[in-house]
C-alpha cells in the first residue's frame, strides 16, 4: 500500500507538473511502474519492501511487518484498473507470505493480512473475483 501511494503520488506529481492529467492516466503510469517491479520481483523470488539507493530491498522470508504491502498494492491496482493480471499476482506474492501467518512473536499480523488478504477478501473486491 506504501509502495503504491508513492508511486501513484510521485506520477500525479511528475504529470501535474508538466500539464494537466487525467486519474485514469497517473493509474496507468502506475499500473506500468508496478508491473516493473512485479517482474523483477517474480524473478529475484523476494516481495520488494523499500527502495533504497535505487537498489530494491526485499521483506525478511522469514517475518516482516511490512510483507502484506507489496501484494496489499497489486489489490488496490486490480481494484483501480480492473485488470485480472494484477489480482493473479496480488494472489501469487500472497501465497509467498502465507507462513507467516503463524508467527507467534508479533502483535503486526493483522497488519499484515489485513493489507493483502483483508483486501481481497473482506472489501468490496472480495465481490469482483
Amino acid at each position: 500500500m506504501t509502495l503504491l501511494i508513492l508511486i501513484v503520488a510521485g506520477a500525479w506529481f511528475e504529470f501535474s507538473v508538466r500539464a494537466q492529467v487525467s486519474k485514469e492516466d497517473v493509474v496507468e503510469h502506475a499500473a506500468s511502474q508496478y508491473m516493473l517491479l512485479t517482474s523483477r520481483a517474480k524473478e529475484d523470488l523476494e516481495i520488494p519492501r523499500s527502495v533504497k539507493n535505487g537498489t530494491i530491498r526485499p521483506i525478511n522470508k522469514d517475518f516482516d511487518w511490512t510483507a502484506g504491502f507489496f501484494p496489499g498494492s497489486l489489490w488496490y491496482l486490480y481494484e483501480l484498473t480492473g485488470d485480472d493480471n494484477w489480482a493473479f499476482h496480488a494472489r501469487y506474492f500472497q501465497g509467498q507470505i502465507a507462513h507467516m501467518r503463524f508467527f507467534p512473536g508479533s502483535h503486526d499480523l493483522g497488519h499484515i493480512f489485513n493489507n493483502s488478504y483483508g483486501h481481497a477478501t473482506g472489501w468490496k473486491i472480495s465481490l469482483k473475483i
